[in-house]
């Protein structure tokens, strides 16, 4: 019943999560990388990145796409979807035109495999600066004009506005609010806040930005502050998108979702690793 629980917390976390944040993948494009700094991504860097008005689409077909593409589209949310795609149905026709039909091409490369991990907190901005043909189109989040954001009144960058408090058993409780008791770091996850009373899970409430911005904490992958707790930011705003598209020529994509492309693997966030899964498996089969 316990293992449930935690179950069911973990999907909660990754149904919340996953609300606006979506990175999909396309398949065309490649380059090179190194770095281990925690930042935040800085999405006005002009240089390499190119902004498109949502009314006033591409008309040149051979121009060069950068490698980063903010589609600045109004409206709210729906609207601004529609804008999305119809700016990608774009760059999807202006890089056929100039890249042509042909057959895929395995490039070898001498160089040794280089990883990125999407999970980075710098992940847009390695990614552009270091392989600048992967090309990536964000939906950036738009500011509501309000002191403290709040999901109840944004119709902009969220499809729904009210959520609701879930809450959990007393070991759970315990489990969620009490640091380093158990592997799947939810204490850090939920920030040690769990909610006995189930009569608070009945009003509508705010979406915390803690649930936008978060992701699985795995010491080889993503670990800050030495796992115990996420930066600051985290618990006070939204992500600077509210998704991300890649576009890769030439790639290969494994089961697992990680992508080769050249002498770059690119491993895509997700909240648990399969392999992780497994041992979490086993250490329950073990202690519970």
């Amino acid at each position: 019943m316990i293992l449930n629980a935690i179950i069911c917390a973990g999907r909660i976390a990754i149904r919340l999560s996953l609300i606006v944040l979506a990175t999909c993948l396309l398949y065309l494009t490649y380059s090179g990388l190194k770095s281990d700094a925690i930042t935040m991504p800085k999405l006005d860097r002009t240089d390499w990145y190119s902004t498109i008005n949502a009314t006033k689409p591409a008309t040149e077909a051979t121009a060069s796409i950068p490698a980063v593409v903010m589609v600045e589209a109004t409206g709210n949310f729906h609207e601004r979807i529609r804008q999305f795609i119809t700016h990608l149905s774009d760059l999807r026709r202006r890089t056929w035109q100039s890249r042509g039909t042909g057959e895929w091409k395995d490039v070898v490369h001498s160089e040794p495999v280089q990883v990125l991990w999407g999970a980075r907190d710098d992940y847009l901005d390695v990614l552009a600066a270091k392989y600048p043909h992967v090309t990536t189109v964000i939906l950036p989040w738009k500011s509501t004009g309000q002191p403290v954001w709040n999901s109840l009144t944004d119709t902009v960058n969220l499809p729904q506005q009210k959520y609701y408090e879930w809450t959990a058993d007393n070991t759970l409780c315990t489990w969620i609010e009490t640091r380093g008791v158990i592997k799947l770091k939810y204490d850090v996850m939920f920030n040690r806040t769990c909610v006995r009373n189930i009569s608070a899970t009945v009003s509508p409430r705010s979406l915390p930005p803690l649930s936008l911005n978060v992701k699985a904490l795995l010491p080889h992958k993503y670990w800050p502050n030495n796992g115990n707790a996420y930066p600051a930011h985290f618990h006070r705003s939204p992500p600077p998108f509210v998704f991300y598209m890649h576009i890769l020529r030439d790639a290969i994509v494994t089961v697992n979702g990680d992508v080769y492309s050249g002498n770059l693997k690119l491993v895509l966030d997700t909240l648990l690793m399969v392999t992780y899964i497994a041992e979490i498996s086993s250490w329950f089969s073990i202690h519970c």
